[in-house]
């Protein structure tokens, strides 16, 4: 399984694109400020673009610059409380069930 995240003119997500060049790892943390924790995604990485971006499953991300790929190898939740701050939890890629 791999988490994919594209990037499209002017978001401005991948400013850190570099970096995953150079270490071949990323993370992504996705907030739910609402219900008050968020989920952190993280393992080795890979850049795709140009013409890969045709083939599937790329091809259903239509207008993306680059796509970076994870292949998650841990997942972290982070609670958070005001008045006791932040709990972590943390599972091994292997024990998740999706």
């Amino acid at each position: 399984m791999r988490v994919l995240l594209p990037d499209y003119t002017g978001n401005g997500a991948l400013e850190a694109v570099g970096n995953i060049w150079e270490t071949g790892q990323a993370a992504v943390f996705v907030p739910d400020p609402e219900r008050g924790y968020g989920v952190c995604v993280s393992g080795p990485a890979e850049l795709f673009d140009g013409e890969v971006l045709q083939t599937e499953p790329f091809v259903k991300l239509p207008g993306a610059q680059r796509i970076v790929a994870i292949r998650p190898l841990y997942y972290q939740v982070q609670f958070w409380n005001d008045d006791l701050g932040p709990e972590f939890v943390s599972v091994p890629a292997q024990q998740m069930t999706c």
